[in-house]
């Protein structure tokens, strides 16, 4: 993956500790990355957020990120694991 000067954006929220904004700056940047063609580094990006607002029990963004996952995977070409992403969601 290329930088992108969204990437900086994750940096002061890991710095203090801050999982939650640093969970949603991951989300953020995957989408923007995903609204710009990439595939790859989206998927990435957001299985890590998943896992870190997961892991400090962030259910709305957890939905969120779960929602991204699908339309990522689908975009990807992977329908029944977008399928799985999106059922999860819900």
């Amino acid at each position: 993956m290329t930088h992108h000067p969204l990437e900086g954006g994750r940096a002061p929220y890991r710095a203090v500790g801050d999982k939650v904004r640093a969970g949603r700056a991951h989300l953020f940047l995957a989408l923007t990355l995903h609204y710009q063609g990439e595939t790859v580094a989206p998927y990435a990006l957001l299985q890590e957020s998943l896992a870190v607002l997961r892991a400090v029990g962030e259910k709305p963004d957890v939905v969120d990120a779960l929602e991204a996952l699908g339309r990522v995977t689908a975009a990807r070409g992977d329908l029944v694991t977008a399928r799985a992403y999106f059922h999860e969601a819900l």
